[in-house]
């Protein structure tokens, strides 16, 4: 499947081949009177109102090749975060994927505090990020066991692609065909729905009962 990115590039490059197609056209239309004045020939009022609507075809294209071309451009710089640990607007994303680059910024804010290269918020951001960091590896912990625990009930929930390990949060397991229906691990080994994401509605009740049975 197509991503967002990949379907607004391909509209931006339909769209330039749009705007080469119409430039050629307004040409072509133009060197159609061989050079000649138009204005004092029969049809002259025709021809203008051709050129007309030909340029505004290139000049409506133009704005929406503009508006393309941010929209990629945003789509890009989203994509670039996700790849690289970052949310949408470029700060750093609290899940278990980025525990590394965590530490890595801990290590550094330690290292800017030690060679006074602070500013006034600096051990409050250094504090929050080191309490951020117990809960996330807490959050690792949990899975792990989680995954060291589990009933074969639940193995076989999994194995049968019935749902979706949340990477960012893997103790979430999201239910697949519905949505954001996540179901979390209990102390038995066995599937549970999730307080924070649970089934609402009848059908969705009733998709889980059977599934969990």
């Amino acid at each position: 499947m197509a991503t967002r990115l990949e379907i607004a590039q391909k509209k931006l490059a339909r769209l330039e081949n749009e705007l080469t197609t119409a430039t050629e056209a307004v040409f072509a239309h133009t060197k159609s009177t061989h050079g000649s004045p138009v204005n004092d020939k029969p049809g002259a009022q025709a021809f203008f109102n051709k050129s007309k609507r030909l340029e505004d075809k290139c000049v409506n294209l133009c704005r929406e090749i503009k508006k393309q071309e941010e929209r990629v451009e945003m789509l890009e710089q989203q994509q670039y975060n996700k790849e690289n640990g970052l949310t949408s607007s470029g700060g750093l994303a609290m899940n278990v994927e980025n525990i590394d680059r965590l530490k890595g910024r801990i290590k550094k804010q330690e290292e800017d505090i030690e060679n006074g290269e602070t500013h006034r918020y600096s051990r409050q951001y250094l504090n929050k990020d080191k309490k951020k960091l117990v809960e996330l590896e807490k959050l690792k912990a949990t899975a792990e066991n989680n995954e060291s625990s589990m009933s074969n009930k639940t193995r076989e929930i999994i194995d049968a692609g019935l749902v979706n390990q949340w990477a960012k949060k893997p103790i979430f397991y999201f239910v697949v065909g519905l949505r954001k229906v996540a179901l979390q691990i209990d102390d038995t080994g066995n599937f549970v729905i999730s307080r924070r994401y649970p089934a609402t509605s009848e059908s969705d009740i009733a998709f889980v009962k059977d599934l969990l049975e």
